[in-house]
């Protein structure tokens, strides 16, 4: 009963994160042109670098010791030295911010001096707003961790609104979304203090715990930030290549259409991981031998991966009335963008759900090769295409091409350390539905999407199309869930059981 009261929770968060984040695409590409939009997208850079980069290695770690901590009583004794290095690193991406934009755009220097300001506070408030939040989901506080995202996306589209109201940029819209990130940070904050464990011995020697040490840093963190600068260049850090080579305009137009498929699948990654990744993390933690460990890993494959292979075919069928319904009409040409993204996030996620294989033995060396060959050929592959005078919807094909380079090598990668087992006949029946779809867009064409999608004639037929692929993605998802062995398992934990 715990189990579906939990799961009941995260779905009913995640379906209000999903109205108000569609929400979001469709009023901001109503009020901001595709040089605005394109300058939001180097925002986004910017504050990438610094989550995936900077923050993420060490949060990885923290989410790996959590549930220890926790217990021992030594979470916030630890996190006093992280909160500090969250604003270091905020101020390392608005100094990045400042050098690219006085260099490369013709802005002011005050212009400059305010993005770069607004960059230092929304890193901040993101990065605590993802670590207070996700600390909270995975100690099983899952009403109060669904509430305080919640209330983050809504109050932060709210304020958005407001200030675009005055003032129609970049800057204003990205503000807005600083302040509902930073509110969401505070509440979990406050929670997480109220219900910590008192230190079981107060003495000043624990009060000085470090929140890690040289060797873990060494052997866990460095790899894994080496990995995830290359995950960067390879799914944020290319919009600053682009925009060298086709301009703001271009890759603001290219950028929405890969942002509405981004968003569809962060908001369906985010509610499965929310749920699965914290029993993951658990059962590796008390895990008895290497086999169980690997088995936990598996059940973790099995029980998302195929799910991935029919969301993305639902992307690929529904690229148009997704326009139609998300989209301002200004940005009715990117449906290929659309598609393409969703491919792009297909790969993305299924090499991150295979890379959780080296947070069993917290080596995460073997994340390094896949990610730089992956970011490696991305970006040549985008400078041959600039250098050849193509279209700028090569390049996102090009992602594509290196996301499905970087999956395979982490697939075998991973297996070389983890011997975990793919439950064959899930994953054979979800691809061959994945074919299929790509095999209709083929043959429909890649550019089916015209300029006239979101006229009032095609309003009806685009909902009629929605509604269909949605009940027949849930048919066949259900088929890959039902009596699947690795869900069952995964829902026989209880985060608060011990």
């Amino acid at each position: 009963m715990s189990v579906a009261r939990d799961f009941l929770w995260l779905v009913l968060g995640r379906l209000l994160a999903a109205v108000v984040a569609l929400l979001a695409i469709r009023i901001s590409t109503q009020i901001l042109s595709p040089v605005q939009y394109g300058l939001l997208a180097l925002f986004l850079s910017f504050q990438t670098f610094c989550g995936l980069f900077l923050m993420n290695p060490i949060g990885q770690y923290v989410n790996r010791h959590t549930h220890q901590w926790w217990k021992q009583g030594t979470f916030f004794v630890r996190m006093n030295n992280y909160i500090f290095y969250v604003l270091l690193v905020s101020f390392i991406g608005g100094a990045l911010a400042c050098i690219w934009f006085f260099y490369t755009e013709p802005m002011t220097f005050l212009q400059v001096s305010v993005i770069s300001g607004v960059v230092v506070l929304m890193i901040l408030a993101v990065n605590l707003n993802t670590t207070w939040i996700p600390t909270l989901n995975i100690l099983g506080y899952r009403a109060i961790s669904v509430l305080c995202a919640t209330l983050s996306v809504c109050m932060g589209l709210l304020c958005a609104w407001l200030l675009t109201k005055k003032s129609q940029t970049a800057v204003s819209w990205y503000f807005g979304q600083c302040v509902g990130m930073a509110l969401g940070a505070v509440i979990a904050f406050k929670f997480l203090k109220c219900h910590e464990p008192k230190l079981r011995v107060q003495n000043q020697l624990q009060r000085r715990i470090p929140l890690i040490g040289r060797k873990a840093l060494k052997q866990y963190c460095l790899p894994l930030a080496v990995s995830t600068f290359f995950i960067w260049m390879h799914i944020s850090g290319y919009r600053l290549v682009m925009t060298h080579y086709w301009g703001l305009e271009q890759v603001g137009y290219a950028v929405v259409g890969l942002t509405l498929a981004a968003q569809l699948w962060g908001l369906f990654e985010t509610l499965a991981l929310q749920f699965v990744n914290p029993i993951f993390l658990k059962r590796i933690s008390v895990a008895d031998s290497v086999q169980n460990k690997a088995l936990a890993l598996s059940d973790l494959i099995n029980a998302l991966g195929p799910i991935y292979l029919i969301l993305a075919t639902a992307t690929l069928l529904t690229a148009q009335a997704l326009l139609c319904l998300f989209v301002d009409q200004q940005y009715a040409a990117v449906g290929v963008f659309v598609m393409l993204g969703g491919m792009i996030e297909l790969c993305r996620v299924l090499t991150n759900l295979v890379a959780n294989g080296a947070q069993i033995d917290c080596r995460t060396h073997v994340l390094v090769l896949p990610n730089v060959l992956g970011s490696l050929v991305s970006l040549g592959l985008i400078v041959l295409i600039a250098s050849m005078g193509m279209e700028l919807k090569w390049a996102a094909v090009a992602l594509v091409g290196s996301g499905l380079i970087m999956l395979l090598s982490m697939v075998f990668r991973v297996k070389s350390k983890v011997a975990f087992q793919l439950d064959y006949t899930r994953w054979g029946g979800a691809l061959m539905v994945l074919l299929v779809g790509v095999g209709y867009v083929v043959l429909m064409g890649l550019n089916g999407v015209d300029n006239n999608i979101v006229a009032k004639q095609d309003f009806w037929f685009q909902i009629d199309r929605l509604l269909w692929v949605t009940l027949m993605s849930v048919f066949f998802a259900l088929i890959l869930l039902w009596k699947n062995p690795s869900v069952l398992r995964i829902f026989s934990i209880s985060l608060k059981s011990d």
